[in-house]
């Protein structure tokens, strides 16, 4: 089986209803992990964009108004097979159809206001995960060929407390440590292999 990476939205009557922790606690529990989430309140503008492929139906505006009314959770999901282990953990589209236990059915109230949205496709999730993040907002939570997470560098000496300092980086950052001495400036970056 494959890791792969699905985009996930916890809507506004879901976060209405304080149910990102359920909704987290399901999506974890089926095996999914979260590798990049953020809170967010929508402008029009952005949900017209995210949803102009439905632009056409009749629902368009009401989807549009609905994902605007309140903070949504927009997040990346990975996971062995995630695309279709979200949709099995959301449930049906409509929340009245969906199978007990799942997010839907336990959250979400009808079709309209069903708690959670998952990309449907490959295709569709890098698009989706493209609108909302980019590249460096993503954290793999996989290990690379025995690579940290995350590595310690450079202990340095701060000179005005006489303590030792360390820079807690992720594989791939670039930091820049200040200089300890005239031309001294040190620059290191990590690379996760």
């Amino acid at each position: 089986m494959a890791i792969e990476r699905t985009f996930s939205i916890i809507k506004p009557d879901a976060v209405a209803k304080h149910a990102i922790g359920t909704v987290l606690g399901k999506l974890e529990a089926g095996g999914l992990r979260v590798v990049a989430q953020k809170m967010i309140r929508m402008t029009t503008e952005q949900a017209q964009g995210f949803y102009a492929v439905h632009k056409e139906r009749p629902f368009f505006g009401d989807l549009v108004k609905f994902m605007t009314e309140g903070p949504v959770v927009v997040q990346v999901l990975e996971g062995e097979n995630a695309i279709a282990k979200n949709r099995e953990i959301m449930g049906a589209t409509n929340s009245k159809e969906a199978a007990a236990g799942t997010i839907r059915a336990e959250v979400g109230t009808d079709i309209e206001r069903n708690a959670v949205h998952g990309s449907d496709a490959p295709e569709t999730a890098a698009t989706e995960i493209a609108f909302f993040f980019s590249t460096a907002d993503l954290a793999s939570t996989q290990r690379l060929s025995g690579t940290p997470a995350l590595a310690w560098l450079s202990p340095a000496l701060d000179r005005r407390t006489k303590d030792r300092t360390r820079l807690l980086v992720r594989p791939g950052s670039l930091v820049s440590a200040p200089a300890h001495s005239p031309g001294d400036a040190r620059f290191f970056a990590w690379r996760g292999v």
